[in-house]
């Protein structure tokens, strides 16, 4: 007997009013359909939960549910699922507050029939309960097939921690889930990089599923966007990506929104993070904002051998000389502009403070006091910073 190609396996708790809309969607998209079977592990939950799935059990052939005696948390409960998924092909692990588009059943059962993947990615987009659309992923004009999730992984980045938007080979699925211990709460995205090792993975080019803009681990957040994700590359994506490319992919994760959950993480796990991938811009100008909050001397030391070591520096000295051209020529704004490009690569580059603190004197921006303080914070030693602190500040430093 031929193996069902898809088993869509639903962990809920508590849910029943966004349950109820998502089984009458897969109701209405499988229809007669033989080819993809639905398990539902119902998390002991309270409200009416029970009696929703015993009714829609009864109209759906392809249903089948579990209660669970006790409540097994997030992670428990999906583990049940992939331990007593259906038999079939893949497994399509889905949140019971997102929904499938009209469609898109059909159209990703299409691509695993035509790529036979280890790893289907799925477009998605975030909404908020008004229906305004919060954050969307990147959708390909055409089906993107990578050789392995690491490479997947690079394009996609953290847009892979959604547990709807992915479908997996169920029995590699199944394999790593019993041998990969971990508290992380990303761990769909670790059970679905290590399943897939051996690629190849696709990304759809179709927008497949719509989910809540609102995360269950709310009251973490700055533990889960900071260590739990920054766990990620030891527990699956190092397998494949270097630390190097790693810490040049978190500035598309981490965005001016995500700078309080580092402040909140605290200034030393910063500091390793920083360490351990320099090439992220973006995590060296959260250091810098914080030591500069903190007036930790530290910071900004670390902040320079970060730069050094990514290689950034001979990038942000092209830029100063630019800039010291353009205030040559008489361009005080386009000087500003470039020490400022220069800033966003090397945050304690001393002279590139100095410049701008000139360029914006020169501009007459109040900014001008602030910048050439850094500057002589940052090499006090500097006869350039002093002269030009006593010209802006009116006193000697």
């Amino acid at each position: 007997m031929t193996r069902p190609l898809l088993g869509i396996c639903i962990p809920t708790y508590n849910r029943a009013e966004p349950l109820g809309r998502l089984l009458d969607r897969l109701r209405a998209e499988l229809g007669d359909a033989t080819d993809v079977v639905v398990l539902v592990s119902d998390n002991a939950s309270p409200d009416a939960t029970p009696e929703l799935l015993a009714g829609t059990a009864e109209r759906m052939p392809c249903l089948r549910v579990h209660r669970q005696p006790e409540n097994l948390g997030a992670l428990g409960n999906t583990r049940w699922l992939v331990r007593n998924a259906p038999d079939c092909e893949y497994l399509w692990i889905f949140g019971d507050d997102d929904e499938p588009e009209p469609g898109a059943i059909a159209y990703a059962c299409g691509l695993l029939r035509a790529h036979a993947p280890a790893w289907l990615h799925l477009p998605h987009r975030f909404v908020h309960p008004d229906g305004s659309v919060k954050a969307e992923s990147r959708l390909p004009a055409a089906p993107e097939v990578y050789a392995d999730p690491g490479r997947m992984y690079l394009a996609q980045t953290h847009w892979l921690t959604f547990l709807s938007g992915s479908i997996v080979r169920r029995d590699d699925l199944r394999r790593v889930e019993a041998v990969t211990a971990t508290d992380n709460l990303y761990f769909p995205l670790i059970w679905y990089f290590r399943a897939s090792l051996d690629g190849p993975c696709v990304v759809a080019d179709r927008l497949l599923v719509t989910a809540s803009a609102d995360v269950s681990w709310g009251d973490r957040m700055a533990e889960v966007m900071t260590a739990h994700f920054i766990g990620l590359y030891d527990e699956a994506v190092g397998r494949l990506v270097s630390a190097e490319e790693f810490g040049r992919s978190l500035d598309a994760h981490y965005t001016r929104d995500h700078y309080w959950c580092w402040k909140e993480a605290g200034v030393d796990a910063l500091i390793e993070t920083v360490r351990r991938f320099p090439h992220s811009r973006v995590l060296r100008r959260y250091l810098w904002t914080l030591g500069r909050e903190l007036r930790d001397p530290r910071c900004a030391a670390e902040v320079a051998a970060a730069s050094a070591a990514a290689g950034d520096d001979p990038a942000a000295q092209a830029l100063v000389a630019e800039g010291e051209a353009a205030f040559g020529d008489g361009d005080a704004a386009a000087a500003a502009e470039l020490f400022t490009r220069a800033l966003e690569q090397a945050p304690a580059y001393a002279e590139a403070w100095n410049d701008l603190a000139v360029a914006l004197h020169a501009m007459g921006s109040p900014q001008a006091r602030v910048a050439v303080a850094t500057a002589l914070e940052l090499d006090p030693a500097d006869p350039n910073a002093r002269q030009n602190h006593v010209a802006i500040v009116g006193a000697t430093a």
